[in-house]
């Protein structure tokens, strides 16, 4: 992956959220054929939408993540670029996260103690990234459909443990 490549180069790219243009799914070697790892993050996290075709997930939050990602991926040592698989991963993590989050909002701030609201929301964010990291995946590269499901999956089981709904 290019390291010295100029972020802004990607401005554009950075707040697509349009389809991804396989179609498909993603193709580990492809994205690491294309050796810029801001591309392959990016790439990444449109699937990633695109997997969710009836999002809740509004414009500006998307784009907010898609920075998390692509600011995670930037911030990694130069020896330690993250793999697609940990970029996937990743964006899963944050989506999940994100999207539990705002359908436990409410009890979260029903709580009058700052420190136990911090407390919920750093256990949501946890478990997101546990539930990502367990999940079973294509070794190749994961279908949009194998993304949805992940997502939705993770959606569904930190709401029931965080009791979203209720």
């Amino acid at each position: 992956m290019r390291l010295d490549e100029p972020v802004r180069s990607h401005a554009p790219t950075l707040l697509a959220t349009g389809p991804s243009s396989s179609g498909r799914g993603l193709n580990y070697d492809e994205l690491r054929a294309l050796d810029d790892r801001v591309a392959v993050g990016t790439r990444i996290v449109e699937a990633a939408f695109d997997s969710r075709a009836d999002s809740t997930i509004e414009d500006d939050e998307s784009r907010e993540i898609v920075a998390k990602v692509v600011e995670w991926i930037l911030e990694s040592p130069a020896d330690q670029t993250p793999t697609p698989d940990e970029i996937v991963r990743h964006s899963i993590e944050l989506i999940v996260a994100d999207v539990t989050l705002t359908e436990v909002g409410d009890t979260i701030r029903a709580e009058p103690s700052r420190e136990r609201r911090a407390e919920a929301e750093q256990e949501i964010r946890d478990a997101a990234t546990v539930y990502a990291n367990q999940v079973t995946l294509n070794a190749t590269g994961p279908t949009e459909q194998e993304i949805a499901a992940a997502i939705e999956g993770g959606i569904h089981e930190l709401g029931r443990i965080f009791g979203a709904g209720e």
